[in-house]
């Protein structure tokens, strides 16, 4: 979830659904698109189906919807590992913060070069 347009690569605003956050507040989702994170290789990774929620404070990635795309996390002391399930390589590797969160680089991807700038996220592990 992004509270964020700039870092959709594409957005279906059509999709309009609502959420309910940890703390029992139910929020609304303003659309559904695809964003771009950027990997250890320097290449960007594209994570689709992700919900515009522009109440969010934080944008936030859903750990089961990554291990669904594709992906294997592995939360085991600092840092977290995102693998690529296919070819077993790091995706990214994100240290924990502080305050218990991952904070994550996502990447305002250009639709016809993939020109990447980082805009920071975080990566939310729910226990």
């Amino acid at each position: 979830m992004s509270s964020s347009k700039l870092l959709f690569k594409d957005l279906n605003e059509a999709e309009k659904s609502t959420v309910q956050l940890g703390d029992d507040k139910v929020i609304l989702v303003e659309g559904k698109g695809t964003i771009a994170i950027k990997t250890n290789h320097s290449n960007t990774k594209l994570l689709n189906d992700v919900q515009y929620v522009p109440g969010l404070a934080y944008n936030l990635l859903s750990v089961g919807q990554l291990m669904a795309n594709v992906s294997r996390i592995l939360f085991d002391n600092d840092p977290c590992s995102v693998k690529d399930k296919k070819l077993g390589h790091t995706i990214v590797n994100v240290q924990m913060a502080q305050n218990k969160m991952f904070p994550l680089e996502a990447s305002q991807v250009n639709n016809s070069a993939f020109v990447v700038s980082k805009i920071g996220s975080l990566l939310h592990h729910i226990n």
